[in-house]
């Protein structure tokens, strides 16, 4: 006659009958605790090994090695979790930037950088002089300062034409109006800022030299000088 299976609380003290044992359900429940999403049937499983084995003991213990009451995360899922994230700001980084480099683009396509974008190369230049106790900057297509104070922001061209700049918006002057400058170009051989006057009340005009500002004639002519010059330093 086969083997009987029987569970350890089913089994008598004496029989003449073969008995075996069933198979304890503890190594399915420790497997089934690596699914956490299975954390019901693990608890319901620990309780079956609890009356299979008729052993609190070894139920305790397989459903704290299924299920840890602990709030760690395992090394290799922190590890998961780090690299996630990490690639996750990348990502976030990598998008802002290219939401910034579409904004300055957008930004360029609809300012005038002069014909044939002959201005473009002074974009994010400043010129700074300083004239007696003052320091003044200019940032063509940006804004212009007196040393900390704002002397307004770019805002076009002059007369529709490309040899003034009028900056308007500066900080207000005691009782008068908020400062304002126009900057006027002229066809040099280096971007310099040559002068700063206030010929009215916070109303700021200044000169600035520039190849920008020549044109293939003034360029011929700028040429020709610099050449004369060299010649007789020679």
């Amino acid at each position: 006659m086969p083997p009987i299976c029987r569970s350890r609380r089913d089994a008598p003290v004496a029989t003449h009958t073969p008995l075996r044992l069933c198979p304890s359900p503890l190594p399915q429940v420790v497997t089934l605790a690596r699914d956490a999403d299975k954390k019901t049937e693990v608890v319901e499983l620990a309780k079956a090994a609890a009356a299979a084995t008729d052993s609190t003991e070894a139920a305790a213990a397989t459903a704290e090695a299924a299920w840890p009451e602990t709030d760690e995360v395992p090394v290799t899922q922190a590890a998961d979790t780090s690299s996630i994230d990490g690639e996750i700001s990348r990502v976030e980084l990598e998008k802002r930037a290219a939401d910034e480099d579409k904004e300055k683009a957008d930004a360029d396509s609809s300012t005038d950088f002069g014909p044939d974008g002959a201005f473009y190369p002074l974009k994010g230049k400043c010129l700074e002089i300083r004239l007696a106790q003052y320091t003044y900057k200019v940032c063509p297509f940006g804004d212009a300062k007196q040393d900390h104070t704002s002397l307004g922001t770019f805002e076009g061209w002059a007369d529709g034409g490309h040899t003034t700049m009028n900056f308007r918006g500066g900080q207000s002057c005691w009782n008068g109006p908020a400062r304002s400058m126009t900057v006027t170009f002229e066809c040099g051989s280096e971007d310099r800022l040559l002068a700063v006057d206030e010929p009215s009340k916070c109303a700021y005009a200044s000169r600035v030299s520039t190849p920008a500002a020549c044109d293939a004639g003034a360029a011929n002519e700028l040429r020709l000088e610099l050449g004369s010059v060299k010649h007789d330093e020679l």
